[in-house]
């Protein structure tokens, strides 16, 4: 069985519920693009990550990517 987790990251320096809100989507429109070519929903879950600070080490390469995390 798959599981994977599809997180969106939060632009720390935008609006917290707008970033979270843009997140969503994101995280959202990669969990149908995956369901789309196969993947069973049930195995899926879409979510955001809580915001990290620019240049902390945990900071994603980029703000507002996604991220694929298989269990």
């Amino acid at each position: 069985r798959l599981g994977l987790v599809v997180g969106a990251h939060q632009d720390p320096a935008g609006p917290e519920k707008a970033e979270k809100d843009l997140g969503k989507a994101r995280a959202n429109a990669v969990m149908s693009f995956l369901v789309e070519q196969g993947a069973p929903t049930a195995d899926i879950h879409a979510g955001v990550f809580d915001p990290v600070p620019a240049g902390s080490p945990a900071a994603p390469a980029s703000p507002r990517c996604v991220e694929l995390l298989i269990k």
